[in-house]
């Protein structure tokens, strides 16, 4: 195979700032706001604020922020300063951690669709959607993007999500290169 099964390209995306801050809503809303970010209003949202921040609220407990990676230390600060004193909220420094691909053109659900656990066409329509999910068993966030779909998973099964987002595409991987030099030798039976 020459060429890829669906119409779709895949990148690993560059590195970025990412944190995770968990806590009851309301101090979730209190940490987010003191520093300076929007607060998505309907859970499996997202929104993008300041310097281009985008938070995203992935589950009843828990948001996700990522920035430009040069941001990284002073939205830390920011937002680990924005914890009301006594709060059950916790500020977790994620960047590193994850490993983050862009999948861009009209075959993303099908490739999706071949891997992840819940229906991915839930959240097309619009760049303010998030799926918290589970892709090739490994748990995994899904944001439609202005002009793509970002698949995000801890950065240890990178690897091999990236090999089956690519083997589920049709798309060339390190042990299927696509290209095949010479066809296979027939198979020889015993007569």
């Amino acid at each position: 195979m020459t060429s890829a099964r669906y119409p779709v390209s895949i990148v690993r995306a560059a590195p970025a700032a990412r944190f995770e801050v968990v806590g009851p809503a309301d101090g979730l809303t209190v940490a987010l706001q003191a520093a300076g970010l929007p607060v998505p209003k309907v859970p499996s949202t997202a929104i993008v604020g300041a310097g281009r921040a985008r938070v995203c609220w992935v589950g009843p407990r828990r948001m996700i922020v990522t920035a430009a990676l040069d941001e990284r230390a002073r939205l830390g600060s920011d937002l680990r300063a924005g914890v009301p004193r006594g709060a059950a909220v916790a500020v977790a420094d994620m960047t590193g951690s994850t490993a983050t691909f862009v999948l861009q053109g009209s075959g993303i659900e099908a490739v999706l669709a071949q891997g992840f656990a819940h229906d991915v066409s839930s959240i097309a329509g619009g760049t303010d959607r998030v799926l918290a999910t589970d892709g090739w068993g490994a748990a995994s966030i899904v944001e439609h993007l202005d002009g793509g779909t970002a698949v995000t998973v801890d950065a240890s099964l990178g690897d091999y999500i990236e090999h089956m987002l690519r083997t589920a595409a049709g798309l060339p991987t390190a042990s299927k290169p696509g290209v095949m030099r010479a066809p296979p030798p027939p198979i020889r039976t015993a007569g």
